[in-house]
Parts: structure tokens; sequence; C-alpha cells
């Protein structure tokens, strides 16, 4: 008798969600480029439909397809509602857009999802360079004191696009659990060296050698891991954000060292201090900045870059608390799990937390969509 074929089943639900991955990260990423400028009848109420219907897909997904209790999907409904409600108060969506991707992704596998990460934001950005270069698009170029020219590669200023490359590298080395061939490190370092000599992003270029020391000592660094529980991790990120906070509170510029700490991070303390000295909310408020990205002259100058600062205060007490729980529950679950290289992704992530505002974007940060898929292919052995 002839055997019969089993045909494997069709897992619609991890199809929905890469798609809809797919399309909040364009959305996104496009959003912080040159594109809408430059390109007619491309607006940024357009990418942010882009982005719009892959949330919408990752919600038919939870509430229609997994196999998730009624419980789950009212506190998935509560949470996105107040998620948005905050959201609007400080005009800023990215958090909400976020969490429902988050969601989506529960119990897949998390190797999917950078795959899907790596491949669309290098085609991206490779495209706008592209594109840049064939005049297609403006360069937003900036110059330093003393004559050094910035270039953005398409995306709205050099500091997003070293950003990138930033994040870019990160989630790369989460992908192959900081295990690099050296073809693999003299790429990384060939890439560390063009975005600091294209960008001039100083900070950047340190954010990148601290990933690659990072890649190089992670056979010692997963001993000293071994030796710290959960709960130490997440104090140890308490007593960070605290730091991160309190030096822009406390920011005094007649104090020579506050300054030229100050002078060092593109006076960033100057405007958080700015943010935080407006009374604190429970759920939000706006915040009108005037930044590189969309500089007005006759304005004065206001960005808070810092993700930490900008989430206090724009988007309050509340949901500020909150992202300090999600905190010490990816370090307690982590370490736990033994998967140190997503660990020390989102150690990374966090230090360029204090110095840039794209915590909660998808074409950047991707480390908090590893809370809760399934992370095996992370796990560290015992020996």
């Amino acid at each position: 008798m002839a055997q019969l074929k089993v045909t494997p089943k069709v897992n619609w639900g991890r199809k929905i969600l890469l798609v809809a991955l797919g399309l909040a990260l364009l959305g996104n990423y496009l959003r912080g480029t040159q594109l809408p400028v430059d390109v007619s009848g491309l607006s940024p109420l357009i990418l942010f439909r882009i982005s719009q219907l892959g949330v919408g897909l990752a919600t038919i997904k939870i509430l229609f397809i997994d196999a998730n209790s009624w419980r789950f999907k009212a506190g998935f409904l509560a949470m996105s509602l107040f998620l948005y409600y905050v959201g609007s108060n400080a005009h800023l969506l990215d958090i909400f857009f976020y969490f429902v991707i988050l969601v989506a992704a529960k119990d897949e596998d998390y190797r999917w999802l950078l795959r899907c990460y790596l491949i669309e934001v290098a085609v991206i950005m490779l495209s706008l360079a592209l594109l840049t270069f064939g005049g297609i698009l403006n360069d937003m170029t900036m110059v330093r004191p003393g004559g050094t020219l910035r270039m953005s590669f398409g995306s709205v200023t050099p500091s997003d696009f070293a950003a990138h490359v930033f994040h870019w590298l990160v989630a790369y080395f989460c992908y192959r659990n900081f295990k690099l061939s050296w073809i693999e490190y003299l790429v990384s370092l060939v890439a560390t060296w063009g975005v600091f000599r294209f960008t001039g992003t100083r900070l950047d270029l340190i954010l990148m050698a601290v990933t690659l020391v990072l890649a190089v000592s992670y056979p010692k660094l997963k001993k000293l891991i071994n030796c710290l529980d959960g709960w130490s991790l997440g104090a140890i990120m308490l007593v960070y954000l605290g730091f991160n906070l309190a030096i822009n509170y406390l920011f005094t510029p007649e104090w020579t060292w506050f300054r030229r700490v100050d002078e060092l991070l593109s006076h960033r303390l100057t405007y958080g201090q700015l943010a935080l000295q407006k009374p604190l909310t429970l759920f939000g408020r706006y915040f009108r900045e005037n930044g590189n990205g969309k500089f007005n002259p006759h304005q004065p100058y206001f960005f808070i870059d810092s993700s930490f600062v900008r989430l206090l205060a724009m988007q309050g007490i509340l949901l500020f608390t909150c992202f300090v729980i999600m905190l010490i529950f990816l370090a307690w679950r982590f370490k736990a799990e033994r998967t140190y290289s997503l660990l020390l992704g989102l150690g990374l992530v966090l230090l360029s937390a204090a110095i840039d505002h794209h915590l909660w974007e998808l074409s950047y940060n991707f480390i908090f969509l590893a809370s809760l898929t399934d992370n095996q292919h992370f796990i560290v052995k015992r020996k």
C-alpha cells in the first residue's frame, strides 16, 4: 500500500504576524526619512496608515486567530485603550503600536521576527542610500564646527541613520548569539568606522564600539552573568534609570564637570532638565518640540533626546511605572531562561536610550518583542 503524505498545516498566525510586522516597521522607518518631503503623493499620513494597517492585522491575529482566553483578550483591549489614550495626550503612538505587535508575537519563534527585521531594515537602508546618491532624495547634511560634513543617507538626521545602524548591529549580534566569525567582526568594524566617518555621530561610535567589545568578551560575560540573579539585574537597571533621570534633573551649568558632560552629550542635559522642570502628569502631556529634523529657525531649539526623560515627561508617571515593571520582568526572564545574548541586547538598547528617543520605534529597538516570544534558540546550555 502506498503511504499517505501528510501535508504540513499552514501557520496562518505566523504569516499574518510577519506581514503585520513588516507593514508596521515599514511605516515607522519611512516616516523618519526624506521620502515624505521629496516624493510627491507620499505624505506622512499615508506612511502612518501603513503602520496602522500592520497594527490592525496584528489585532485581528490576537482576537480571532490565536487561542487566547477571553480574559487575555479583555486585558489586551484594556491595555491598548490605556496606551492609545496616553499616546494621544503626548501625540506619540509608537508605544501603542509596539505593544500590539508585541502581544501578537506571543509564543512565536523570536528568530522569525529577527530575520524579518534584519532583512527589511537592511533593504530600506541600502535603498535610501542609493536614492540619495542618485539624487532622487535630498540628503539632510549638517556641518559640525570645524567644517566636518555629516550625511543622513535619506534619514531625517545623520544621528537617526547612525542609530538605525547601531540597532541593526545589536539585532544581528543577538541573532548570532554574540558568536561571530572573523569576517563578521571585520564587516562590523568597517561599518562602525563608516558610520562615524560619514555621519560624525560620536555617541553612536561609542555604542557600536561597546557592542563589539561585548561580542569579543561574551564567553567571560556569561560567567559574570551567572553570578547574578534576575532581581540583581533588575536592581542594576533601576539604578541606571534613576541615575539618568537624576543627572538631567540636577544638571547645574555653573559646575564645570556638569557643563562638560552636557557639551559632550550635545546639550541633552539642558533640554532634559527643561522637560523635567515642567509638572509631571499621570497620563502624559504634549511638548511642542523644535529639533533638527523639523527645525524652525523662528523658534528656539527644543528637543527631548533621552527616551527615559521623554517617557516620564511626555507620557506620564503611570506609563513610566509600567515600563520599569517591564524592564524588571525582562531582566528576570532573560536570566532565568539563560538567554544571555538577549540580556546583552537589552543592556545595549538601554545605553542607547539615554541619548536617543527611538526606544519605542519598531524600526530601531527590536529587543522588547522578545518579551513573550519563544526564545529557545538563544538559551545558553548548562555545562
